[in-house]
């Protein structure tokens, strides 16, 4: 977030018969906390921010995570600023934390026997604190059971690289893949102390030309919020990688107990669909399901979510 610090002042009532005018002067120092000693490197930025000389403006990316600052201003009578006062603050700035990501949406569908990818690319450090090193990244599996609890299933990646941002894998039966099965992925993303997860669902269709539902472009990470008149878009493909299967259907539709009114066209329009912000409530997360089907009606589908 940005910082202002304002400077205040009390009412003069009194001046130095000496003192040619009662002009104010105002000087702005900085300094970083570095081990036991603060360091005054902040000259040629702090210019920049204070334009205004009774505040100190700081854009959200001036200052860097888990550090401490000292700011001093000196005000004084422009002529001499021998006559002058002084005050100091410390600003410590604290860390936020890491924003995990998986692409395509938090239920997907892939096709037995059929090369996948889940992209974790979107996912990023608010705080851009190279002081702590590269971003790591860990994919983890877990096969949905029945009654809806997990079981470890990382043994089926053990020839994947699970440390990059895309994980690319094939599910076949003979590696121990499970078709007409949920596995649920986890991203974790770890920077110095700090770390993330995200977690999305994953069907393993028997049908290996099932036809294609794909969401191109949605930031699933936003916090959007309600507003009558206002919409998003939600950018979608349907394809079939059989020639001799077209798709004849998409359809949209919202989660149990959420209105249909949130779309903002029918649900079979094409790409991209628009959600109605104003028929959405604060604080609340709402999953919408895209479905396609072929000409031969087979179907698969992908949930993406929107949270206010």
């Amino acid at each position: 977030k940005s910082l202002k610090l304002d400077v205040a002042l009390p009412k003069l009532t009194c001046v130095d018969t000496n003192v040619s005018s009662t002009a104010l002067g105002f000087t702005w120092r900085a300094w970083r906390l570095a081990g036991a000693t603060y360091v005054r490197d902040l000259v040629p930025e702090l210019a920049e921010y204070i334009a205004n000389p009774m505040s100190c403006r700081l854009p959200a990316d001036a200052l860097d995570a888990q550090t401490t600052y000292k700011f001093q201003v000196t005000v004084g009578f422009a002529d001499t600023m021998t006559i002058n006062s002084s005050a100091t603050t410390t600003v410590v700035v604290g860390s936020q934390d890491l924003m995990a990501s998986i692409s395509g949406g938090v239920e997907q569908t892939v096709a037995i026997g059929t090369a996948a990818e889940l992209d974790g690319s979107e996912s990023y450090d608010p705080d851009d604190n190279d002081a702590e090193g590269n971003m790591t990244y860990a994919w983890t599996v877990a096969r949905v059971l029945d009654d809806g609890s997990r079981e470890d299933a990382n043994l089926l990646l053990a020839s994947t690289d699970t440390t990059q941002y895309t994980l690319a894998f094939t599910p076949t039966t003979a590696a121990g893949w499970a078709s007409d099965t949920s596995y649920e992925f986890t991203l974790t993303v770890s920077r110095g102390m700090r770390s993330a997860a995200y977690s999305v669902l994953v069907s393993v269709s028997s049908d290996q030309f099932m036809p294609r539902a794909t969401i191109t472009d949605f930031d699933e990470s936003v916090k959007y919020k309600p507003m009558d008149g206002a919409f998003t878009a939600i950018y979608f493909e349907a394809t079939s990688p059989d020639p001799a299967r077209t798709i004849k259907q998409t359809a949209w539709s919202v989660g149990d107990g959420q209105s249909a009114a949130l779309l903002g066209k029918p649900s079979g329009a094409p790409s991209p669909m628009l959600i109605d912000l104003g028929k959405t409530r604060p604080n609340a997360v709402y999953r919408l399901r895209l479905t396609v089907t072929d000409s031969i009606g087979s179907t698969s589908s992908t949930v993406v979510s929107l949270t206010t």
